[in-house]
C-alpha cells in the first residue's frame, strides 16, 4: 500500500509540474508584411500577369480576405502559392538571376 502512495504522489508532483511550468507565449503578429513576403507577393503577381495572360496593373491583392483577383477570376492566395511554388518550368524561364 505504501508503495502505491508513493507511486500516485509521484505522478501527481510530476504532473503538476509539468502543467504548471508550460506557459503559453503570446504572438505577436504584425499587420505590415516583411520586405520577403511583399517580393513574394510581387513575384507571384508577375506570374499570375504572365501565366494568365492578364497585365500586371490588372492583379490585386485583397489583403484583408487574402485573395487575388484578376480578371473575372479571384483565388485564394494558399492556393495561388501552391501553385507558384511547384511551377519550376516557369520559375525556369521568368526568374533566372
Amino acid at each position: 500500500m505504501l508503495k502505491l502512495t508513493k507511486q500516485v504522489m509521484l505522478i501527481a508532483f510530476l504532473a503538476s509540474a509539468a502543467l504548471t511550468s508550460c506557459e503559453k507565449k503570446e504572438v505577436v503578429s504584425t499587420e505590415e508584411p516583411s520586405d520577403l513576403e511583399k517580393l513574394k507577393l510581387q513575384k507571384i503577381k508577375r506570374f499570375i500577369s504572365i501565366m494568365w495572360e492578364v497585365p500586371l496593373a490588372g492583379v490585386l491583392f485583397n489583403e484583408e480576405k487574402k485573395e487575388f483577383t484578376f480578371g473575372n477570376i479571384t483565388m485564394a492566395k494558399d492556393k495561388i502559392e501552391k501553385i507558384y511554388d511547384v511551377s519550376n518550368e516557369y520559375k525556369f524561364n521568368y526568374e533566372r538571376d
